[in-house]
């Protein structure tokens, strides 16, 4: 009976982000470990006990796991706010781009889009990954100015 209750999950069922069986919800993986700990101590010998120190060092282990992944997720969302707050910079500023067919292109930062985890410039009407910028300069009208009266850094700046 046991055995076709564990058959019937997919292998994923019950990690952390993943569906819990028919209800969506989910689980942490303490939850996981704490149910198979009980699934395991009700199903031991009686004769040969298993030994607390184990269960405790696992423990300990999972609970460092647990701390590193959401480390992991703030210094993740901390990255995320700081490529946003470059690619909000570059608004209004003249920026060549290699995109992913090797297409140079090139504009003016009209706006800042968010997909998913990755951050895209608006040029005119296309959106380029910030990691494809190679070159940025100053406003289109500075660029036009630069161009009478170039300055000693030529007013960009290569990526």
């Amino acid at each position: 009976m046991l055995i076709e209750s564990i058959a019937t999950h997919p292998p994923t069922a019950g990690l952390r982000g993943t569906p819990n069986g028919q209800d969506g919800q989910t689980q942490s993986l303490k939850d996981v470990f704490l149910q198979l700990l009980v699934a395991e101590l009700s199903n031991q010998d009686p004769l040969n006990p298993m030994d607390g120190s184990e269960f405790v060092a696992q423990l300990a282990q999972l609970n460092a796991l647990e701390q590193m992944q959401e480390l992991n997720s703030g210094l993740r969302a901390i990255l995320t706010t700081q490529q946003l707050t470059q690619a909000t910079s570059l608004i209004g500023r003249h920026v060549q781009a290699i995109a992913s067919d090797g297409v140079t292109i090139e504009g003016e930062v009209t706006g800042v889009q968010l997909r998913g985890e990755e951050i895209a410039l608006v040029i005119g009407e296309l959106t380029v990954p910030l990691d494809a910028v190679v070159m940025i300069s100053g406003t289109v009208t500075e660029d036009a100015e630069e161009t009478e009266s170039p300055s000693e850094n030529g007013g960009s700046v290569e990526v």
